[in-house]
């Protein structure tokens, strides 16, 4: 089986100036992901796609495998599906959000896996407990009882009565497509859940396609806010992975 993990990295960001490159204890948000992608060992190539020279060059320094892609784009999923119609000879792609710091290489097995074992779902998602309440860069995803997502949310839910429930799903965004998903992607308009919400993969679900999920324990704080800037870099200093490639 041949996988190709894609990491998306497009360098202007609406929260983060040029956030690819943002250093988390003194190296480049998106070289944490690349870093941590590689010691997995199931996947089969990795590709960097981004819009930026500057980042091309430094991922290339690196010994990175990078394709530049159009800057138009305007989410992971479209630019995931500009390398699918490249590299069009992998039986799954995994797509690796460049500002998930703490990816955990192990969670790509359970990614590839949950997707796998499902015949009726073409992607797959991973989630964390989360328990941050009214934070609207965090995707909250509710599912069915066979674990597919029913729903994907800026807001808190699900919400019980009484407005006191404590614990939500949150989206870790490690995804793997069948390659026929990537193809019916790129072949709908954006739907109106998406639209408002912001989040591409809700273009599945309003369709009536299936995304089954995964729940993983780890703090897989992606860097969306600088208020999570202190809380990532505190977790890389006991992390055994970063001190591995912290002096790359």
């Amino acid at each position: 089986m041949k996988v190709l993990g894609i990491i998306p990295a497009r360098l202007e960001s609406s929260r983060i100036k040029r956030k690819p490159l943002f250093k988390l204890k003194g190296v480049e948000c998106l070289l944490h992901v690349y870093y941590r992608a590689i010691k997995n060992t199931t996947i089969t190539d990795i590709i960097i796609a981004t819009d930026s020279r500057e980042i091309y060059e430094i991922a290339r320094a690196k010994g990175a495998k990078v394709m530049m892609t159009s800057v138009n784009h305007l989410n992971p999923t479209e630019r995931m599906v500009e390398v699918k119609k490249k590299y069009n000879d992998y039986d799954l792609y995994v797509l690796i959000n460049g500002d998930e710091a703490l990816l955990q290489p192990i969670d790509i097995n359970i990614s590839i896996n949950t997707l796998l074992n499902d015949k009726h779902a073409i992607a797959s998602m991973l989630l964390t407990k989360y328990s941050i309440k009214n934070s609207y860069s965090d995707f909250k995803i509710v599912t069915d009882v066979n674990k597919h997502i029913l729903y994907i949310s800026r807001s808190d839910i699900p919400m019980s009565k009484d407005g006191k429930a404590n614990e939500f799903l949150k989206a870790y965004h490690l995804m793997t497509f069948r390659p026929e998903a990537l193809e019916i992607y790129d072949s709908l308009d954006p739907t109106p859940l998406e639209l408002i919400v912001q989040h591409e993969h809700l273009r599945f679900v309003e369709n009536g396609y299936k995304i089954i999920t995964e729940i993983v324990d780890q703090n897989c704080v992606s860097l969306d806010e600088m208020s999570d800037v202190p809380i990532i870099e505190n977790l890389l200093e006991s992390d055994e992975l970063f001190n591995d490639y912290k002096d790359l």
